[in-house]
This record gives C-alpha cells, structure tokens and sequence, in this order.
C-alpha cells in the first residue's frame, strides 16, 4: 500500500471536491471537477459515468495525469499515472453508491424512488485510479510561499488495467441494485430497457 505524508491526510480524504486534468490527444489539458476518494492501495481515486467516459478514456491513452486539492489545511497538487478500472461495473457501482452516501449524504437525502430509478445511467461508474508519483503542497495555502513535495519512493508499481470482457451486442452493465445500500435509495436495476445492457450504449 502507498503511504502518502500524513500532513496531507485531511485534506485528501476530506475533500468533496478536487480538479482532475487529463490529456487530449495532442496533449492539450483538459480539467473537470470531481468528487475524489482514497483507494485501498492508497490511490487517489476519482470516478467518470458509464455514459459520458472522456475522463477515463483520455486517461487509458495517456495515463499522464493531475489532481489539485484547494480545500483547507493546505493546497495539494498530484502528479500521477492512471489506472482505468471498468471490468467489473457492478462493483463500481456499488463502490460508488457506498462511498457517495458516505460521504455527501445530503446528495441522497429525499430524492423520490421514481427518480432515483431513474438515475441507474448516473450510478454505473467508471474509476480512475491515479497513483501519486509527485505531491507538490503549500502549507497554509499560501502559494507565496515555497512549496514542499514528496517523491514515490522506487519500485512502486502502477497496477495494469482491466477493462470490460467483451459481450455479444452489448458491453456488460449492472443488472442489480448496488451491495450494501439502504432500502429504496439505490438503483433499482436495468431490466426492462430495450436494450439489455442499457445505459451502456450498443455498438
């Protein structure tokens, strides 16, 4: 597992939001803003939906990318290789699902189940693993100041991606309710649409 400085701690785990840049193909940078999470390797990781995959494709053909965290104790910037994980989408989405109700709740609060139903397009998520490589930071947020960095330390590795087995017609998308979340408030699954691996779009 990668140990980032513990000064930086709050402010990466805290953060409900961070700008993420990837590259275009002529290397021009594009930046969004996303809700970001810490990964169990210790990656800083960010998801993009199924429906509208730019962030995570400009990532998988050049995994050169940058996140930067302008919340409070300090300013973070990460640079770092991407890791594209869309082989098992319905463990994104349940991962998703669990992380956003834990952390923004309010986002949830009081949405009627007819237009949570609705919203299956908006749950089945793609991740975008990035794995620092160098963390610039400016205690205070004070961007006068000179800045401090952290180096990866030799021999971590940036995991291989997975992608989606491919499926006659159709990419595989989740066909359940997400594991773990609470009654009424999670997608209710796909089946009914008149395409099997919907939101997915068919080739």
């Amino acid at each position: 597992m990668l140990t980032l400085p513990d000064v930086l701690t709050r402010t990466l785990q805290d953060a409900l939001v961070c700008s993420y840049t990837s590259l275009t193909r002529d290397g021009r940078p594009i930046t969004w803003p996303v809700v970001p999470y810490i990964g169990e390797r210790g990656t800083l990781d960010v998801t993009t939906g199924l429906t509208y995959p730019d962030k995570a494709e400009r990532a998988r053909r050049d995994p050169r990318v940058a996140l930067l965290y302008t919340g409070d104790p300090v300013i973070v910037l990460v640079q770092g290789r991407a890791t594209v994980r869309d082989a098992d989408l319905q463990a994104n989405t349940d991962r998703y699902v669990r992380e956003s109700l834990a952390k923004t709740p309010a986002g949830f609060a009081g949405l009627p189940w007819f237009l949570v139903k609705r919203l299956t397009w908006y749950f089945a998520r793609i991740y975008v693993e990035v794995t620092p490589e160098r963390l610039t930071w400016w205690p205070g947020g004070d961007l006068t100041r000179a800045p401090q960095t952290w180096v990866c330390p030799p021999g971590v590795a940036v995991p291989l991606p997975t992608r989606r087995p491919p499926a006659p017609g159709c990419p595989a998308a989740p066909r359940r309710p997400p594991t773990g979340a609470p009654t009424r408030a999670a997608p209710s699954g796909l089946a009914g649409r008149r395409c099997p691996c919907w939101p997915a779009a068919c080739p």
